[in-house]
C-alpha cells in the first residue's frame, strides 16, 4: 500500500451492530487498517457505538503522520455526572448531603466529535502514537450503574421531590442556627489524580506547540523551497532566451595582455541550458577567437539564481581569453555570467594553468567568488 498525498481522505464505516465495512482507505505503508479499527473500538466504552468515521490527513514526514476527522457514535444508553455543589446549594452540619446527577446524553442520541489520530513510526513499522476524541469518551458520562442506588437525578420526579427535601432541610438546620457543613476535603488519592490530569495536559499542549511549530518550520522550508524552484526556472527561461544562436554580445576584457574590445556570440544550446557552445572574437582582429562550451548552473551562493559556465578550449597561450604566446603553458579560460534586469550579461571571467593531472572535465571555477576573476559586462548588440 502506497503512502498517501497530504490531505488524501481515509474513511471508515461501522454499521449498526457490526463491524467497520471497508471504504476508500489509504493508510503509511507497514499500517495496517485493521490495528486502527480495533484500538478506536477498544478506547471506546461499551455504552458508546461507533458507527462511522471518517479521517483527512493534515501531516506527514517520514517519521510521522497525523490525521483529523469526525467520530460518529451511538448513545447505548443514558449518560450521566455527578452535579456540581451550585445545583445542590450548601449543606448543614447533621443533614446528609445527597449523590446528585445530572443526565448529559440519552440514549440513542448520535454524537459527532472530532478526533485526532498520531502514527509515529519505529524503525519499519508504523504505531498509533496517539488516538484523541475531543472531548474524551470520559467526559462523555457514565451510566446509571456507574452511582449509587440512592443518586438523585435532576428532572426526574424522585430526584427532584428528594432534592427539594435535601434543601429543606439544610434552610431548618440554617434556622436553628447550625453552622454549614465543613467543605468536603478531596483525598491524597484525588489531589494525586488531579495533579497527574494537570501535568498530563500540560505536556499535552506543549507537544502541540512543539508539533505545531515543526510544522509550521516544514512549511516554511517547503515554500521557500518552492519559490527557489519557481524562480530558478524562470531564471533558466530568462538566461536561455539570452543565448538564443547568433545573437551577439560586445563588451571590453582585460587581461594580462591589455584591454580588448570583443564580441560573444551563441552558436548552440540545447535542453534549457545543458550545452551551451559560444564563439568569442576581438572586434577589431576576426583571426583572433576562440570557441567556448559549457551549461547552465545554480549559483553556489544563492540556490534561486542561475549562472552560465563557459569553458574555452585549453590552449598554448597566455592567461587570456584571446592571444596565444610563445609560452608553453597550457591555459584554460573560462567565463561565470548571470542576466541583470536590463539583458545584459554580468559576471567574471578568469583562466586556469592545467598540469598533467587537470582536464576541462574536473574544472569548476568560481570566479564570481574569487579575488583572481576579472569583472566583465556583455551588452546585446541590436
Amino acid at each position: 500500500m502506497r503512502p498517501s498525498s497530504l490531505g488524501a481522505v481515509i474513511g471508515f464505516v461501522l454499521m449498526f451492530a457490526a463491524p467497520f465495512s471497508r471504504a476508500d482507505v489509504s493508510l503509511p505503508e507497514g499500517f495496517e487498517e485493521a490495528t486502527l479499527l480495533q484500538a478506536v473500538k477498544a478506547a471506546a466504552p461499551q455504552t458508546l457505538d461507533i458507527r462511522y468515521l471518517t479521517l483527512k490527513e493534515s501531516f506527514r514526514n517520514e517519521r510521522r503522520s497525523e490525521l483529523r476527522g469526525t467520530l460518529t457514535l451511538n448513545v447505548r444508553e443514558d449518560l450521566y455526572r455527578e452535579a456540581d455543589d451550585e445545583l445542590l446549594g450548601p449543606g448543614a452540619e447533621g443533614v446528609s448531603r445527597p449523590v446528585a446527577l445530572l443526565k448529559l446524553h440519552r440514549n440513542l442520541e448520535i454524537l459527532e466529535l472530532p478526533i485526532r489520530v498520531a502514527l509515529e513510526k519505529s524503525e519499519t513499522r508504523w504505531n498509533i502514537a496517539e488516538l484523541r476524541p475531543e472531548p474524551s469518551f470520559e467526559v462523555l458520562g457514565s451510566p446509571l450503574s456507574a452511582f449509587p442506588a440512592t443518586a438523585l437525578v435532576f428532572g426526574t420526579s424522585r430526584g427532584d421531590a428528594g432534592i427539594r427535601t435535601y434543601q429543606a432541610a439544610v434552610k431548618k438546620a440554617f434556622a436553628e442556627g447550625k453552622a454549614p457543613a465543613a467543605p468536603v476535603k478531596p483525598s491524597a488519592e484525588e489531589l494525586s489524580n488531579k495533579a497527574k490530569e494537570a501535568k498530563a495536559q500540560k505536556e499535552q499542549e506543549m507537544k502541540e506547540a512543539k508539533e505545531k511549530k515543526e510544522q509550521e518550520t516544514q512549511k516554511a522550508k517547503d515554500r521557500k523551497a518552492q519559490e527557489e524552484k519557481e524562480a530558478r526556472l524562470a531564471g533558466i527561461r530568462a538566461l536561455a532566451a539570452a543565448c538564443t544562436p547568433f545573437r551577439p554580445y560586445e563588451g571590453m576584457i582585460q587581461d594580462l595582455d591589455g584591454m580588448h574590445e570583443i564580441v560573444l556570440t551563441f552558436n548552440r544550446i540545447e535542453s534549457d541550458g545543458d550545452l551551451v557552445t559560444a564563439e568569442l572574437r576581438a572586434k577589431d582582429a576576426a583571426f583572433q577567437r576562440r570557441d567556448y562550451s559549457g551549461h547552465f548552473r545554480q549559483n553556489l551562493n544563492v540556490p534561486s539564481k542561475v549562472e552560465l559556465l563557459l569553458i574555452g578550449k585549453p590552449s598554448t597561450a597566455s592567461k587570456g581569453p584571446l592571444r596565444g604566446t610563445t609560452s608553453l603553458i597550457q591555459v584554460q579560460s573560462y567565463f561565470v555570467l548571470t542576466l541583470d534586469d536590463d539583458g545584459n550579461l554580468v559576471g567574471a571571467y578568469g583562466a586556469k594553468n592545467l598540469t598533467s593531472t587537470s582536464s576541462a572535465s574536473v574544472l569548476n571555477p568560481t570566479p564570481l567568488n574569487s579575488k583572481y576573476g576579472y569583472p566583465i559586462r556583455f551588452r546585446r548588440r541590436l
